[in-house]
């Protein structure tokens, strides 16, 4: 029986630069990198990919870790990092949980872009969204 939630994977065009983001403005702790590649058969049937070559890293926030891929081979096509729009079909947006969304909205301000200042909702939550450098739509929330 399912019980939780354990990750959330985000393909990157750079992985360096998406564990640095990641880190420095989320304090995530970097648990693992390394190098997948077709030559593991079972992964090529899961990815539904015959060839590729990837790096890939673990990392946590809190309870809650995030996997990440560069996808060396096959390169993505630059449609795929268009700004994604909520209204797509898939996952569309990473949510975080903040202490006080205000205090990160400012201290964010240059390493994101934000659709808008944060909003409070009428049952008090405030929110807010922006992008990370890969155009991946991040919420921060403060219940």
């Amino acid at each position: 029986m399912t019980f939780g939630l354990h990750h959330i994977g985000l393909t990157t065009r750079s992985l360096a630069s998406a564990l640095e983001f990641y880190s420095s403005n989320f304090s995530m702790e970097i648990l693992r990198q390394g190098k997948i590649d077709d030559s593991l058969t079972q992964l090529r049937n899961v990815f539904q990919i015959d060839q590729f070559n990837a790096l890939t890293a673990i990392g946590r926030i809190g309870n809650t870790y995030l996997e990440f891929f560069e996808f060396l081979e096959p390169s993505p096509e630059s449609i795929q990092y268009n700004k994604p729009e909520i209204s797509r079909l898939g996952f569309c947006h990473l949510c975080l949980q903040t202490h006080n969304v205000w205090e990160d909205y400012e201290r964010l301000q240059g390493k994101m872009n934000f659709h808008s200042p944060p909003i409070t909702m009428p049952n008090g939550v405030k929110l807010v969204y922006g992008r990370d450098p890969d155009q991946n739509i991040i919420e921060l929330i403060e219940i």
